[in-house]
């Protein structure tokens, strides 16, 4: 790849990050109030569901991380050139082009 590439595929991890960053500041209080109040419950059976959660949130979040790692990966590289395959049917003859707007190439006025 050329450097240019390389710099336009930089720019397309600011957006994302920045939306990321943006829902961590605003909503982190509410994200805490809700870790606290699961993990600090007295009830034993919420509590279970509380660790279950937390598991599911954390594995989500880890599947996401991945997943949009893994576009970036693959969206950037160039895999190999395969062969060409058979030629296709032929297709139907068009109408000729034809400027009905134009005068005449002579138009003199």
């Amino acid at each position: 790849m050329n450097k240019k590439n390389d710099k336009d595929d930089k720019k397309l991890y600011i957006l994302p990050t920045t939306i990321f960053v943006l829902i961590v500041f605003f909503f982190w209080d509410s994200i805490m109030s809700i870790i606290n109040t699961y993990v600090s419950n007295p009830n034993p059976t919420f509590q279970l569901g509380s660790k279950w959660f937390l598991s599911l949130l954390f594995l989500n979040v880890i599947m996401i991380f991945f997943i949009i790692i893994f576009y970036y990966n693959k969206s950037s590289q160039v895999g190999i050139q395969g062969i060409d395959g058979d030629k296709g049917f032929p297709g139907q003859e068009g109408e000729p082009c034809i400027i009905k707007d134009s005068p005449p190439l002579h138009y003199t006025p």
